[in-house]
């Protein structure tokens, strides 16, 4: 593993500890990167991979895209696996 794999999964575990310390944050990706010390173009791989893995979503798109945690769906031991369509 090189250190851009280090440095990248660094980021993914910063910013998953700074959403899931703040559920309700809406954070750009220059935000995020001032909040965390970082620069903007390692921390968009991170929060791709974030995006890939169902932690965050993109809230907003365009000039300014907002990404934000992304909240499980709870379901119980009653819910069926399946839905009639």
């Amino acid at each position: 593993m090189g250190e851009s794999d280090l440095t990248e999964r660094k980021l993914q575990l910063d910013c998953a500890n700074y959403f899931r310390d703040h559920p309700h944050a809406s954070e750009t990706c220059e935000g995020l990167a001032l909040l965390l010390g970082s620069r903007p173009e390692p921390l968009l791989l991170a929060l791709g991979r974030l995006m890939e893995l169902n932690i965050l979503e993109r809230a907003e798109d365009g000039p300014h895209t907002v990404y934000r945690y992304k909240l499980p769906t709870l379901t119980t031991r009653d819910d069926p696996p399946w839905t009639i369509t």
